[in-house]
Order: structure tokens, then sequence, then C-alpha cells
């Protein structure tokens, strides 16, 4: 066993250096001559910097790896500005390829910070901003930077200012930016290419990240961030032109003062000109304006935002609409998933007052795709004014939506779907391909829960489907004066009214069908209007009120989809199969026009007696427009059917004529 002796530490002597005995068994004071070189030697603490000295060329390996020390360079960490000796440590420290490191549990103050590109640092201590900075970035992370904990703090400070800028190719496993006082301008800044962040905490920062690519020359990529918690913001998260990046759960809560009211661009996240990017989801509270807004280009090539996936999001007092789609008014949107949104007292200002915004407001957009969607409430009466509204939209699917909480509408389709600048007509667009496959809402007195107002476009292939709407007082759904449905809007499920479900002024299409089951009765058919100029009809009231013109429609209602009106043609009717053979006709009903007017229609029963697999119908019995019972004019008397008497008219003679059951014939009338 070795001597315990010669572990000891020497006696401290005069302007001598602590270090290893050139044998390696026991620490000796040495001679620092040639410690440090003339030019380092100015800044550079030489009891600090033991790398450099290696007579013996035995220990370079090892000092090669040893930290650089900001302190070795005049840092004092009392408050005093550290700028100067932390940038000299980090530039000694690239030059030597050594990392940094910053002590933990020390702070260092200074008034701006510039890193050098490549540096790599260790340790937890943090960087305290002066506040002296009132314009452009504190803090510049070089490129290719590989930092363990960046830790900044700063007292309040206006716009204007970038509090961390990290540069290209850089990671940061964990990123901290607190503000004493609620602060603005940008917190972090990156142009995204290749930044890695492992998860980023803010407090206090109004803008917490904002990638501005807008004047690079192409998408910058590559950017992940793999979480963050941000606390007291106003604007959250801006990603202008770049693609393929990722942010992981994302945590956001308390509404900044500065954001208490609803101004543009005042939401937890806004996405320009980004593609391909993937946002895993998280809980988003206290918005100022959009939760989650994806809007139009900026940037190099300005091109449209696209191909963005967002895992599930909670979404908690915005005060305006918890997703906002719409592309700068010009360009589209396109192919945004969002796996499930949960919406808590949307429209949340202050107190408990609504704001009265949109749930989902989608406009310029097309290829959105939701799966579960939900407007709840917490501390407000209702959440969301309309849960979904459209315009210049089209393929748009939801799996469910959940609005039963709405304050006035279930789904709006107009021309004022991004009231923000008021465009109206001139910025709006067509309406198609929507499909609603689970719906369930309530909705109270005063408004009808479906509204379609567009009148300079068009709309159809709207399908809403597995609806249970409950508490309609007014009634199911309102047209505008100008309806241009060029394919199917279809209602079909359940409907509960203390009213009736009536349709204001309904379009005169028979691309307007539904299949409802009202207050517990089954009703299908094509809707539409029955009376020119009629305000409002009614599905489910008696549609037969004799000597009046009709304003309602009963269960079922066909129409014929070809042919032209004149004196025997036909209009709808119903084929029933034949007895055991599915798929062959075997007789039929149909409409008729009986007379010059093709208001002038009749009924007609059509038989198959045939013994042939033509399966050829031909007309047995007629109600005339005239209200005259009407049967062909001369047949082969029938078969005798026993406990039936049979009315023909004898095409022999031409006499009207019993077959009774007995096979007795009886003349009733005698063409003469």
């Amino acid at each position: 066993m070795a001597d315990i002796n010669q572990w000891q530490l020497p006696r401290n002597e005069a302007n001598k250096l602590l270090g290893w005995s050139n044998d390696g068994r026991g620490m000796v004071n040495k001679d620092p001559a040639g410690f440090a070189t003339a030019d380092q030697g100015a800044k550079a603490d030489t009891a600090m910097q033991p790398a450099v000295y290696d007579p013996d060329g035995k220990n370079a390996a090892i000092f090669a790896r040893l930290p650089v020390m900001p302190e070795a360079f005049g840092a004092q960490y009392d408050g005093s500005d550290d700028k100067e000796a932390i940038e000299d440590a980090a530039a000694f420290a690239v030059a030597q390829k050594r990392p940094l490191f910053l002590s933990p549990g020390r702070t260092y103050t200074v008034s701006s910070l510039v890193l050098a590109a490549g540096l790599a640092v260790m340790g937890s201590g943090a960087l305290r901003h002066d506040g002296t900075t009132a314009i452009g970035d504190v803090v510049s992370v070089g490129a290719n930077s590989k930092i363990e904990n960046l830790i900044y703090s700063t007292p309040a400070h206006g716009n204007g200012i970038y509090d961390v800028r990290v540069g290209e190719g850089s990671h940061i496993g964990y990123l901290e930016t607190i503000a004493d006082a609620q602060s603005q301008g940008v917190t972090v800044a990156t142009t995204g290419q290749d930044v890695w962040l492992g998860f980023h905490k803010a407090v206090n920062c109004d803008r917490p990240f904002h990638l501005d690519n807008t004047a690079g020359g192409d998408l910058t990529s590559g950017f992940y961030c793999g979480g963050a918690d941000y606390t007291s913001y106003m604007r959250g998260i801006r990603v202008d032109a770049a693609r393929g990046g990722y942010f992981g759960p994302l945590k956001m809560t308390g509404r900044s003062p500065n954001a208490i009211n609803e101004a543009p661009g005042y939401n937890s996240v806004l996405l320009t000109s980004a593609q391909g990017w993937t946002f895993a989801g998280g809980t988003l509270e206290d918005s100022g304006e959009h939760c989650i807004r994806v809007g139009g280009n900026t940037g190099p090539g300005l091109v449209n935002t696209t191909d963005i996936s967002f895992g599930p999001l909670i979404v908690k007092r915005c005060s305006a609409s918890a997703v906002k789609l719409n592309a700068n008014y010009q360009n589209r949107t396109r192919r945004i998933h969002f796996e499930s949104v949960i919406g808590v007292d949307v429209g949340y200002t202050t107190g408990v007052t609504a704001k009265r915004s949109d749930g989902l407001r989608l406009s310029h957009c097309e290829d959105i795709t939701f799966g579960t969607v939900d407007f709840v409430v917490d501390q407000l009466a209702t959440s969301s004014e309309v849960a979904l509204r459209l315009n210049n939209a089209k393929n748009i699917v939801i799996e469910h939506l959940g609005a039963r909480f709405v304050e006035s509408g279930i789904l709006a389709i107009d021309e004022t779907a991004d009231v923000d600048s008021g465009q109206g007509a001139t910025q709006s667009g067509d309406v198609t391909s929507i499909h609603i496959k689970s719906l369930v809402g309530a909705k109270g007195a005063g408004t009808y829960p479906f509204s379609f107002d567009l009148p300079n476009h068009d709309m159809g292939d709207i399908r809403i489907h597995g609806m249970d709407v409950t508490g309609l007082t007014t009634g199911l759904a309102a047209f505008g004066a100008t309806t241009n449905l060029t394919d199917v809007l279809e209602f079909q499920g359940r409907v509960v009214t203390s009213s009736t479900a009536a349709v204001s002024n309904p379009p005169a299409s028979d691309d307007f069908r539904f299949d409802l089951r009202i207050n517990g009765a089954h009703y299908l058919g094509p809707y539409r209007k029955v009376t020119a100029n009629t305000a409002t009809e009614t599905i489910g009231a008696d549609p037969f009120d004799p000597g009046a013109a009709p304003t309602q429609l009963g269960a079922l209602y066909l129409q014929s989809q070809t042919g032209t009106a004149a004196q025997g043609n036909w209009g709808s009717g119903l084929v029933y199969s034949r007895a055991g053979a599915s798929g062959r006709r075997g007789v039929a009903t149909a409409s008729k026009q009986t007379g010059a007017s093709a208001h002038q229609m009749g009924f007609s029963v059509l038989v198959n007696g045939g013994t042939a697999s033509s399966e050829v119908l031909a007309e047995a019995l007629q109600v005339t427009h005239e209200k005259a019972l009407a049967i062909p004019d001369g047949i082969t008397a029938p078969t005798t059917v026993s406990g039936w008497a049979q009315i023909f008219v004898d095409a022999v003679d031409g006499d009207l004529k019993v077959k009774f059951g007995d096979g007795t014939v009886k003349t009733v009338v005698v063409d003469t």
C-alpha cells in the first residue's frame, strides 16, 4: 500500500503552482514560468489554466479536455459587466477546442453577449441581462454551438429586444428565459436551420419563440424542440418560412397583461409559409386572440402553409377562435390535420364575459381534417359563438363535432368567415366537400343552428351525419335570399325541438336532402321549396292542406331526375320487387301528367302480367288530376279469383263488366 503521506498537499509557496510531481506520485509546488503566452497572460488567471502548463508532456491529453472558465479571463459574477470576460473565454475555448464552463450557482451579468461559433458550453451557471441594451440582440449564440444549459434572466423591457438569438446548427439542451416582470419583444429568435432545443421554459415573455426566416433565400429546415412551458405570454410561438420542424408537448398558461384584447397576432401558435411541421399537442391557455392560427405566405417563395399535423390540443380561454385557418385572403392553406381539439370557454376575455368568437373559423383552405372537436364550458355559460364557420373552404372532414354550449349556432357558411378585414364577397369563395361524420349540439332560443348565406359563390357536397341536436326553439336551418346549391346538402340524425324543424328560405333545389328523426318521428327525402316565394317551410308537419298552398314537407318526397313535362309523361315513382326474387321488379306506383299543364298530375298503378323474364310493367289503374278513376279501355276477361270481384272493360264488346269470385260475369254498362 502506498504511503498515505504522499497524497498530502504541500505547504503553500509564494509564486508557485500546485501540480502533479513528475513521477505522478503526489502533488508538489511547481514554477509557473512558461505557463501562459504573452498574449494570453494579460487576461488569463494563470492559476486557473493548467492545460497549457505541461513541461513533461505527459498530461496534455487530460488538460486538453478541461473546460475553460470565464473567471480566468476576469469574470466577477458580482453584478458588474462580465461580457468581455465571457466572450474572451469563449473565443479561447473554441480556439483550444475545449468547452466553456459556467459554474453552477453563479450568475454572470452582461450588457450583451456574442458567443463564438462552434462553442461548447457546460455547467448550469446563469446569464443576467443588466438592462442596458434597449434594442437588438442581448445574447447571440454562434452557429453550430453545443450548450448544455442556457439559463437567462432579464429586467422587464419593451419591444425591439431579442433576448436570445440562436445560430444555425446549434443545440441547446435546456433553455430558460425569464423576465422579472412582463416584457415585450422577442425572447428567443432563430432562422431554425438545424436548431435543436431539448426544452424551453419562458416566464413573462410576450413572444417566447419566433422562428423568423422571412429574409432567407429558401425555407430553413431541421428545427426541433422537445417541449415548452410558457407562462404569462402574449403571442406564443411564431414560425415563418420553414419546413420539416417539430415541437414537442406545449404547456402555455397565464395571459400577458398586454394580450387582454383581440389584437392581430396575439396567438398561442401562428404559422405562415410553414410546411411539413408536427406539433405534439398540449394545453394552450389564455391566448390573446386565436389559439392556433395558420396564416398566409411570407419569406422566400411566398409558399403556402401545407402539411401540418397537430396532436391532441386542450384550448382554454382564448379571446377569439380555438383554430383559425386563413391564408391572408388570397392563398390556400392545405393538408392540415388536428388529432383532437377540446375548447374550454372559447371567446373568453376578462372575468366571465363571453367574447362571442367562433370555435373553428376556416377560410381559404382545403384538405383539412379533424378527429374529435368539442367545445365545453368552465367559467362561462357558452363556449364559442358558432362552433364551425366556413368560407372559401374545400374538402373539410370532422370525425366528431361537439357543440352543446355554443352561443349562436353550430354551423355557419357565409362570406364573413374572416371578419378581421371585413373583406366580404371579394375575398370569399365556394364551400364544397364538407363532411361532419358525427355531431352533438344544443341550441337555445333566438337563432337557427345551421345557417347558409353565400350569395356570390357556390356550395355543395355538404354532409352532416350522425346528428344529435337538441334544444331547438326557432328552427333547423336558415338560408340567405340567394343560394347557389350545386351539389348535395344533407342532414342525417336526430333532432329534438320544442317548436318545429323549420327551414327559412329553403333553396329551390333537389339537392337539399334529409333523413331525420324529429321528436321521435322519422322523415326522409329531398327538401325542395314546395311553393314559390315561401319564406319558411317545415320538416315533419302535415303536407296535405286541401285548398291551401303547402308550406310543409312530410315524410317522403320523390323527384324524377329525367324527362320533360308533357301530357302522358311520367314523374317520380316507386318500384316494388317480385316475391322471392330480390332485384326483380314486380309492380310500381308513379306520378303521371294527365293534363296539358305541368301542374295537372295524376297517379298510376303498374303491374307485371307477363310470364317471361323481361319484367314488362303495364299501367293498370289511374287517378287523374280531375279526380277520376281510370282503367284500361279493353282487356281480355280476367282469370277467376275466388273471393274477389274484378271490374274490367271487355276487349270483345267494349262493355264495362264485373267478374265475381265464382266466375259469374255481369255487364254494368253497355258500350253503345
